[in-house]
């Protein structure tokens, strides 16, 4: 069993306090003054602490926060290292209630708990506390607490890469076991269908039509039956494809006229990505061909693909991957597995920039869902090994 010398009193507080704090993607100021108000209380000092302006780029309220505290001790030139969590949640936490019950945290009622990431971010604020309590010496030290990740990444792909240039090494808390790292996450890119078919009245003339969601069923339908939707496995090639929002139409009577689709796809392999996409593309114009009227005037298809994040992969022997190895071994836990996730997390942009960054869990389980929960000693787990990480520098 692993050593845990942490007051998991003080962090279980912290961690069911935060969790009540409203702070859905994109409306993050009660939280980030919540996190900023926690900082002050662990005797961070208001001159080292700073927001930026991310939000700027895609309508949020608040930019990314983050805690810039010097070097302590024997490590204080030792390389600064880099502790991120998101604090947004998805909509289906709002107005959660967080109840504990022995080793688990859960929703009283229908919403979502917000684990994902409030558990990550509970555990760098705790890991903070112990490191302060302790007296312990550390190395310089970055916190940073990251907006808008549910909905694209957003504050992480607006972090400044030039203040990442300084740092040895990053550590994302994103997920459920402390004792699993993401060390490889693949390349996404959203897609935005416009399908425009031709209106005529379902009644009287349907033969004047062409309806944009029949192109719609038979782009999909295609793609079902060729193995290009959902998980996508092609020889050795595997990705992701999803169609998550569709909407159109305005009246049962009218062929409909337009139709809007939102999806996404990804893959490790940039060149396999391409081609999910590619297909998807095709399968869309060949159904928007066959769909026509009785004059012969077929539907049309307006396909756009934006680029969302880019896919990495820490090398197994790294340092930032031997530095969480060592920190679980120094406290007694199992040796990590280390897994290439097909979810994105922040490290994509972080990595991307130029940090080397694993992401581990803090206890979350069912993120995103009604019921969703946390256990408590895989946060535990993960508070005693930030505290591990922030007080030893072997680079």
């Amino acid at each position: 069993m692993p050593k845990l010398n942490i007051d998991r009193s003080a962090a279980l507080k912290r961690l069911v306090h935060l969790l009540r704090v409203p702070g859905v993607s994109r409306q993050e100021t009660q939280i980030s003054r919540a996190v900023e108000q926690m900082l002050r209380k662990l005797g961070v000092k208001p001159s080292q602490i700073t927001r930026d302006r991310a939000h700027t780029h895609f309508g949020g309220e608040v930019g990314n926060l983050f805690a810039r505290l010097p070097g302590k001790g024997r490590l204080t030139r030792a390389p600064r290292r880099f502790f991120s969590a998101h604090v947004d949640t998805v909509p289906t936490c709002a107005g959660v209630q967080p109840v504990v019950r022995g080793s688990w945290i859960r929703p009283k009622g229908k919403t979502s708990l917000g684990a994902d990431d409030r558990a990550g971010v509970a555990a760098i604020l705790s890991a903070l506390a112990e490191t302060r309590a302790r007296g312990s010496d550390h190395p310089p030290l970055t916190l940073a607490f990251l907006v808008a990740e549910e909905v694209g990444l957003w504050g992480s792909r607006y972090v400044d890469r030039r203040i990442l240039r300084e740092y040895a090494m990053g550590f994302n808390l994103d997920g459920a076991a402390p004792t699993t790292a993401t060390v490889a996450a693949p390349s996404g890119c959203l897609l935005d269908i416009e399908i425009s078919g031709i209106a005529s009245h379902a009644g009287g003339s349907p033969e004047k039509g062409a309806s944009a969601a029949t192109v719609f069923a038979l782009a999909t339908a295609e793609l079902a039956r060729g193995g290009w939707l959902g998980k996508v496995l092609k020889g050795r090639q595997e990705g992701r494809a999803n169609f998550g929002v569709v909407r159109g139409g305005e009246a049962t009577n009218v062929t409909m006229p337009h139709m809007t689709v939102k999806g996404e796809a990804r893959s490790h392999s940039p060149a396999f990505l391409k081609r999910i996409v590619s297909t998807a593309e095709r399968a869309f114009q060949r159904a928007a061909k066959k769909v026509k009227n009785d004059d012969g005037k077929t539907a049309a298809v307006r396909f756009r693909v934006t680029p969302n994040y880019t896919a990495f992969k820490l090398p197994v022997r790294s340092p930032v991957v031997g530095e969480y190895r060592r920190a679980l071994r120094q406290l007694g836990a199992k040796d990590p597995e280390t897994v290439a996730g097909f979810g994105a997390v922040d490290a994509n942009n972080l990595c991307a920039k130029g940090l080397p960054t694993v992401t581990f869990g803090a206890g979350g389980r069912n993120a995103h869902c009604v019921g969703e929960s946390c256990y408590l000693p895989d946060y535990y787990l993960a508070t005693a090994v930030l505290t591990e990480l922030m007080t030893a520098a072997d680079t």
